[in-house]
């Protein structure tokens, strides 16, 4: 089994490169609007060396506290002190995950967007993931792994079973599944597809203490279907 670590397709990037975008304002205030036309919400973003909160609607929040317990100021910058924030929290600078999926051959797929999220498109024929020791530099002893099937009932976002965690350890496989049924690679994408599941792999800062839980970054995939766009092998 020859495995690839997909840098291309699927990678998590903890240096805290920004995506590029232009900020935007109408009646209701200021947001932000990437390059493809998506934009920020319920999360953190870094935009030039600042950090901004947006909210559910996609708005900049601005003199208030923060869902997750931060002070921003008038003009929205977060004035939590030394640390970074990254898209989904409170993280150290210059920290780097990158995932590898096995597989012989893999088939790539165009990047898609479900529910307002990038989804990175897997096969039906992967079923694990590792960091790869050679591509990562975190501190296996102040993170761990947290693996969810996320579903959108009325969009909101839920876990559809409880989380499973793992501790972080470098070159190890860790299953995909994350129902506890013991699924194949096939059978949990033929469960993601059919109950219209995302699978979120989140890196966890355990030692970063914020009132709504640990902060994580976050990668998030899902299953190829019918309409997904393939875009070659790499085997």
């Amino acid at each position: 089994m020859k495995r690839i670590i997909l840098t291309a397709l699927l990678s998590i990037s903890m240096s805290f490169t920004a995506f590029a975008g232009q900020w935007q304002k109408d009646a209701n205030g200021w947001w932000y609007q990437y390059d493809d036309g998506s934009y920020p919400y319920d999360e953190w973003i870094l935009i030039q060396s600042e950090c901004y909160y947006f909210d559910h609607n996609g708005y900049m929040l601005s003199d208030t506290i923060t869902p997750d317990g931060y002070q921003v100021d008038k003009d929205g910058k977060c004035n939590a002190g030394p640390k970074a924030v990254s898209n989904n929290g409170i993280r150290c600078w210059n920290e780097n995950a990158s995932i590898a999926i096995e597989g012989e051959p893999v088939p790539l797929y165009e990047s898609e967007y479900h529910h307002g999220k990038l989804c990175y498109i897997l096969d039906d024929s992967v079923g694990t993931f590792r960091l790869p020791s050679s591509k990562c530099n975190i501190n296996p002893a102040g993170h761990e792994i947290w693996l969810r099937g996320i579903i959108y009932p009325d969009g909101q976002i839920m876990s559809l079973k409880e989380t499973v965690v793992y501790p972080l350890e470098y070159d190890r496989d860790y299953n995909m599944d994350f129902t506890g049924e013991g699924l194949s690679a096939y059978e949990l994408s033929q469960f993601c597809n059919n109950h219209d599941v995302n699978i979120w792999i989140e890196i966890v800062d355990k030692e970063t203490e914020i009132p709504m839980g640990y902060c994580s970054q976050r990668v998030v995939l899902r299953y190829a279907s019918p309409a997904s766009i393939p875009t070659g092998e790499i085997g």
